[in-house]
């Protein structure tokens, strides 16, 4: 039987607290804190989002889109 493999998703971050009652401190998903803290907790593999701006520069994100403002987002 193989094992298995903690896998830190995008990290070790969230963008959101999943419930109010939850206090503990919140790391930005994709950032170097969130896989510097991966690694702390001894994970197996970091998983996480690369993207190609439009002059091909890699850009670590989770979606297409990067929020401007609360009503715009613009294509990375």
């Amino acid at each position: 039987m193989e094992s298995a493999i903690d896998v830190g998703h995008r990290g070790s971050g969230a963008n959101a607290r999943h419930s109010a009652s939850i206090r503990l401190p919140v790391l930005r998903e994709n950032t170097l804190s969130s896989f510097l803290s991966a690694a702390q907790a001894n994970v197996g593999w970091v998983e996480l989002d690369v993207h190609l701006t439009s002059d091909e520069v890699p850009v670590i994100n989770h979606d297409y889109m990067l929020p401007l403002t609360n009503k715009i987002d613009i294509p990375i």
